[in-house]
């Protein structure tokens, strides 16, 4: 597969007819980049019309896979990867709609301009492009917006023409990278909302990149976290949120994660804290390790052992009756606790991962204490 420069907001679009689309329907197998001195080598296996989010920190490879994926990144030999039952085609007959941060809208076309470059690349005559491009303004509700140059457009308005520019791509596969960075909060999330029911109407594959967990659950079904080009984790939303099996994932979900030492059926923090295991799921071999658990999980009672190790309420977060307390040590609790006060806790459960765990632990791996 060589390098080729895609089109500005439309990367790849379907170059044949539509019946000829169903080849885009699954994408399974061996992704290998190198670039520098960095190696992504990942296997795929997404299934048609399922939601996938890619996360991972900085680097770890998730905007090199998907533009591996789109043909913008050229991939080495040992790629194997196939859309459905073919092997991967040169970039414009991919049936891939792409869309990042940026819209990457033409600035001297009108919007219904922008928009008709979609089913223009696929060989559309420009009549019938630009109402193919009419009816995918109509579909994101900015039709009003047509014969508008893009230089009077807001944030929001930008990245709703740069959608339904892909729709009019009329792909199988959506590849997103972070298409809700820099959108206000109202901005995203109607946006948000257009291309979930998009994704579930045309029942599309959708693979994602985010580092926010609200466009994950919003929109998404399952996860790929990345780790310096490798696959550390694969899971459900579900167990990204509640179980998580790396430090990463942990933070993603906005779970608490505190150092200190395993040992003897205990977890002891650096602040002195100690919890019993019992009802702990432990992946770490005794010695150095870290707790992971949300504030659901832990209970806090004023304390009254001026004896026994307490923790302190930091500060309360949240609105309504949506509340959660942040403690000195670095634990969180849905308990509503008064700034300053000492409390003494409890921890229902939690999972203790190894102190570098960030290849994670297969789904399939025991606790160790169980």
């Amino acid at each position: 597969m060589t390098e080729q420069r895609a089109a500005p907001g439309v990367s790849v679009a379907r170059a044949a007819a539509d019946a000829s689309i169903r080849h885009a329907d699954a994408l399974h197998g061996r992704v290998h980049v190198r670039r520098g001195e960095f190696t992504l080598d990942v296997q795929l296996r997404i299934r048609p019309g399922e939601r996938i989010a890619i996360i991972g920190p900085n680097g770890a490879g998730k905007t090199t896979l998907i533009g591996a994926i789109a043909g913008t990144i050229p991939v080495t030999d040992q790629t194997t990867v196939r859309l459905g039952c073919e092997p991967m085609p040169e970039p414009e007959h991919r049936g891939i709609g792409y869309m990042g941060q940026d819209p990457l809208l033409f600035p001297h076309l009108n919007v219904v301009d922008n928009v008709a470059f979609a089913p223009r690349r696929r060989g559309v005559n420009k009549r019938e492009a630009r109402q193919q491009a009419r009816e995918a303004l109509a579909q994101v509700g900015v039709e009003h917006l047509a014969h508008r140059r893009v230089a009077g457009l807001s944030g929001g308005e930008r990245q709703r023409v740069a959608f339904a520019r892909v729709l009019a791509a009329r792909p199988q596969l959506l590849l997103l990278d972070e298409p809700f960075a820099g959108l206000d909060v109202n901005a995203a999330a109607t946006l948000r909302t257009l291309i979930r029911e998009t994704v579930e109407e045309r029942r599309l594959t959708l693979l994602l990149i985010s580092h926010d967990l609200v466009d994950v659950v919003a929109l998404c079904e399952g996860v790929i976290e990345l780790s310096a080009g490798r696959i550390a984790e694969e899971c459900s939303v579900h167990e990204l949120r509640h179980r998580p099996a790396t430090t990463f994932g942990a933070s993603f979900a906005g779970l608490a994660r505190i150092a200190g030492e395993y040992r003897n059926g205990e977890f002891r923090t650096e602040s002195g804290l100690v919890f019993p295991t019992d009802t702990f799921e432990v992946f770490a071999d005794e010695g150095p390790a870290i707790l992971c658990c949300g504030p659901n999980e832990v209970d806090a009672f004023p304390a009254a052992d001026v004896h026994k190790p307490a923790d302190r309420s930091v500060a309360m977060v949240g609105s309504g009756t949506s509340i959660v307390t942040q403690l000195a040590s670095g634990l969180t609790t849905s308990e509503a606790v008064p700034p300053g006060m000492a409390v003494q806790l409890s921890v229902r459960s939690a999972r203790i991962l190894p102190e570098n765990k960030d290849a994670g632990c297969a789904r399939s791996d025991t606790p160790r204490n169980r």
